[in-house]
């Protein structure tokens, strides 16, 4: 049937199919980052030349402590790391010592009972 064949009997068109298009969430978060610094370059260039000085002044005091930062917890970090392998190497040979002595007790035990045998 035709489509005025099918109003005519009172029958709805089937509804034309579409594909739900899904958005990406990181590219949405990429927009949402980029329209925020384009927000922000607008604001900074309409500043004066003296608050534009004073806002690089202020952006790398803010930089500058980030960066102390990053560097005392990577010192921290090598320390922590300097520490582990220093407890893991003194448990390893602390072991060492102990199955030696072990392995040198067993020895002298088949010994006595090896001479107890034979007599």
């Amino acid at each position: 049937m035709t489509k005025p064949q099918t109003e005519a009997l009172g029958q709805k068109q089937p509804a034309p199919f579409r594909t739900a298009v899904k958005k990406d969430p990181y590219l949405e978060k990429i927009a949402a980052q980029q329209a925020e610094a384009d927000s922000k370059r607008m604001e900074y260039d309409a500043l004066s030349p003296e608050n534009k000085i004073a806002e690089l002044l202020h952006q790398l005091r803010d930089a500058c402590v980030r960066a102390n930062s990053a560097e005392s917890s990577l010192a921290r970090e090598k320390e922590l790391r300097q520490n582990a392998e220093s407890h893991y190497g003194s448990t390893i040979n602390m072991l060492r010592n102990q199955l030696e002595v072990a392995h040198a007790r067993i020895a002298e035990l088949e010994a006595a009972a090896s001479k107890e045998a034979k007599t």
